[in-house]
């Protein structure tokens, strides 16, 4: 018996597993009351194989169904995450062209105010040498620039143009130390110097007459008498008087009117008779920026 168990084990096997899906469909299929013995034996063997068959099963597809819901959800999330960042791109990009056009705004409002013609020019670069502080605008002989310029901004002095050609220039900033200008308090009206120091936040107070009035916090601004800056500009606050007793005038720091490191657009000032182009083309800027020209444009020096 044995050995015809172990000949035909594969075929009984078979059997076995086609008669059990086939006896338990037909127990299934009877009511109660018309179960006999041998169905409710196969009902007791499989209810529990059954059970745990559709435990796994309906696990299963649960588990399947979850796993491409959350890839359908990091899907959707990947793509609300790029369409966020590609907005807040967009909304960078206009707050740029916001502040940049107000910026223009309040500079050729200020070009109206100055009795000299003015440029209105782009920083578009910085010096990197490091004996010569300066930065590099974007407007050249082309537009009326010469070497000695004043170069301005609404809140106060930036330093003179120190190289042209024909479409760029470099200006010398007025922390560099070959820098002077000549300055007198608003408050006192006394008269000094401010040198440059070689530090890109720091000027000197120089030349101050002992005699004369000058206290920490005083605005200094410029005296109109050097030939380069035209007179009330404001140039920054004295600040660390040296009050010492010995020789003949005061000195001290002067903390600028302007940060240095943060100018995008100056004003490059010229002298009387000069630049009718450049100030018909200023004024035609300035009617762009108040109707809202796009920023290319303005950035260009271009009316549309």
């Amino acid at each position: 018996m044995l050995s015809l168990l172990k000949q035909y084990r594969e075929l009984v096997v078979t059997g076995v597993l086609i008669a059990l899906p086939f006896a338990t469909y037909l127990s299934h299929a009877k009511h109660g009351k018309n179960l006999n013995p041998f169905d409710r034996a196969v009902l007791t063997v499989t209810g529990p194989l059954e059970r745990g068959l559709n435990t796994v099963v309906y696990s299963a597809i649960d588990t399947w169904g979850s796993y491409v819901g959350l890839r359908h959800v990091r899907a959707q999330n990947l793509t609300l995450r790029a369409k966020v960042l590609e907005l807040e791109a967009q909304n960078g990009k206009l707050q740029e062209a916001k502040l940049e056009n107000e910026r223009l705004r309040q500079l050729l409002d200020f070009a109206r105010q100055v009795p000299a013609p003015s440029v209105v020019a782009q920083v578009v670069g910085t010096g990197l040498a490091p004996d010569f502080l300066s930065i590099r605008i974007g407007r050249g002989a082309a537009d009326g620039l010469r070497k000695g310029m004043a170069v301005v901004t609404p809140r106060g002095v930036v330093g003179k143009i120190q190289q042209v050609t024909a479409h760029q220039a470099d200006v010398e900033l007025i922390t560099d130390a070959s820098s002077a200008v000549a300055v007198e308090s608003q408050k006192s009206r006394a008269r000094a110097t401010v040198r440059g120091s070689g530090d890109a936040h720091l000027c000197k107070l120089d030349y101050a007459e002992r005699s004369a009035l000058f206290e920490d916090g005083d605005l200094l601004i410029t005296a109109g008498t050097d030939g380069i800056f035209p007179k009330g500009l404001a140039v920054g606050r004295v600040s660390h008087l040296d009050h010492q007793k010995a020789g003949f005038s005061l000195r001290g720091e002067v903390t600028l009117a302007v940060d240095l490191s943060t100018v995008e657009e100056v004003l490059v000032l010229g002298e009387a008779g000069d630049g009718a182009p450049a100030q018909a083309r200023n004024g035609a800027l300035l009617e762009a920026v108040h109707a809202g020209a796009p920023l290319r444009l303005l950035s260009a020096g271009v009316t549309p």
